[in-house]
């Protein structure tokens, strides 16, 4: 259907443009779309920034995902003063 595919089109524009990074229930992380381990997030945002112009992250965690790792994430986000962080489902 035509409308699903717009819709579906401008979900993928506006996360080309935004910082997105998934909690799994287990740890496991997703920087937009791709895995990558928590060493490595804060360099990969780093690159994407340098390529991208965007004010925004999202933080997605599974809920049961540990507060500790949710925490980890936003500490690694933090020093990125030109993004704003929000939670999403």
């Amino acid at each position: 259907d035509l409308h699903l595919s717009i819709r579906r089109q401008r979900q993928m524009c506006i996360r080309d443009r935004t910082v997105v990074v998934q909690i799994a229930e287990t740890g496991q992380l997703k920087f937009n779309g791709k895995l990558v381990d928590i060493e490595r997030l804060s360099a990969r945002i780093e690159s994407f920034l340098s390529e991208n112009q965007t004010n925004s992250a999202v933080v997605i965690a599974d809920p049961d995902a540990t507060h500790e790792m949710v925490v980890k994430v936003i500490d690694e986000i933090k020093p990125f003063d030109q993004l704003t962080i929000s939670i999403g489902k």
